[in-house]
């Protein structure tokens, strides 16, 4: 299931990852792994 919502997240996210919101992408990635 985790491995699923990971993937999925990735997927959702990826893209903003190249842009300005890099900084949100990672605070959201720590706060939905912890």
């Amino acid at each position: 299931a985790d491995t699923y919502k990971d993937i999925e997240f990735n997927f959702t996210l990826t893209p903003l990852v190249q842009g300005k919101d890099n900084q949100l992408v990672h605070r959201l990635r720590a706060a939905a792994t912890a």
